[in-house]
């Protein structure tokens, strides 16, 4: 018995590698939030506007907010964090299209206050599974500091 080599059976090889491969895909998948792609109804104005065409206006100023919200405030403050109570620089838009008022301070403030409101509501979220190695960054980089000294 002394002397033997251990062998494994390809069996076990191929067991063994589906283990260690499910362990970091486990290990590798989080749960994020996102705020969710479509404007939620909450930050439409109602629709008390006079005209039709007016109403159609505010709501294209909403959803150029919501857009900025999705792309700028969204990478910046993360579900579960506490927005600033004034817009941070990044929350703006640009649509001359739009008319004079969409970029107005006024108008950024009400939408800003608009966020407020909804950002910690659950169904201003969506939840989504992400393959994401960052775990391995800080082990991979420490291995590294010690092989280079």
């Amino acid at each position: 018995m002394q002397g033997e080599k251990l062998s494994y059976n390809p069996i076990s090889k191929v067991v063994m590698a589906v283990l260690i491969v499910g362990i970091i895909v486990y290990a590798s998948t989080r749960t994020t939030y996102r705020l969710r792609v479509d404007t939620p109804e909450e930050f439409l104005t109602p629709a008390a506007s006079s005209t039709e065409e007016k109403r159609a206006t505010e709501d294209k100023v909403a959803r150029a907010y919501w857009y900025c919200v999705l792309t700028a405030i969204q990478p910046k403050y993360r579900f579960g964090e506490s927005l600033p109570l004034n817009p941070p620089p990044e929350f703006k838009i640009s649509a001359p299209d739009l008319g004079a008022d969409a970029a107005d301070p006024a108008t950024r403030m009400y939408y800003w206050q608009k966020l407020l409101q909804i950002w910690h509501q659950a169904g201003t979220w969506r939840t989504e599974r992400a393959f994401n190695l960052r775990w391995v960054e800080a082990p991979v980089k420490s291995i590294m500091r010690r092989m280079q000294s």
